[in-house]
């Protein structure tokens, strides 16, 4: 069995402003999904293909948080898959000729290698630089941004914007001390957009 999640929020690579989706072949969490999205006791009419007696079993011990996709952000969304594929593509390209433009004249910043039978998405990149301490991170995203680059730090003590970790989350109980390598690597992440790189044509 297994169990996907997409969100198609701004500047993801299907946006339709907010939601997402689940993709499961588990028939357990697709009817616990629905009755947490909101279906009521509807379920049976919500067109996944759901096991009803299954489900109609979890309905009381299930909360519903109407937490449903619209109908206007689901026509938003089913155009974008025609064309996810070069979106895809031409991500990757433009990733591929950033990070070889690195790699060659930064050799001090290191950029993590993917595994060979993954495809990504390449909607930003992802990159450290070990020689610089707290401090430095700080100023160069600092000097970065005054330039008109604006690259995200997860590393920082205070959450800013998307950077919040498993450091700043309290209604998670902080799980900092539980997942040590997590932080350690948190620690000198760096992000930069790419997202908006789709307008540009390869030669760019």
């Amino acid at each position: 069995d297994a169990t996907g999640c997409f969100s198609f929020q701004t500047n993801k690579a299907i946006n339709a402003g907010e939601g997402g989706a689940i993709v499961t072949d588990d028939p357990e969490i697709a009817g616990r999904t629905v009755l947490l999205s909101g279906s009521y006791g509807y379920f049976s009419r919500n067109g996944t293909k759901l096991p009803v007696e299954q489900v109609a079993k979890m309905y009381p011990s299930t909360p519903n948080f109407s937490s449903r996709m619209t109908n206007l952000a689901a026509a938003l969304v089913r155009p974008q898959l025609l064309g996810l594929d070069e979106k895809v593509r031409s991500w990757n390209q433009h990733y591929a000729v950033l990070a070889s433009g690195l790699r060659q004249h930064c050799p001090e910043i290191f950029i993590p290698v993917e595994q060979a039978d993954v495809v990504p998405a390449r909607s930003s990149a992802q990159f450290s630089i070990p020689s610089m301490d707290a401090r430095a991170t700080e100023a160069l995203t600092r000097e970065l941004g005054a330039r008109g680059v604006k690259v995200a730090w997860f590393g920082r003590p205070e959450w800013l914007g998307f950077t919040s970790t498993v450091r700043h989350w309290e209604y998670a109980g902080k799980q900092d001390a539980a997942l040590p390598e997590t932080v350690s690597r948190q620690a000198g992440l760096l992000d930069l957009p790419l997202y908006h790189t789709n307008l540009w044509s390869d030669d760019d």
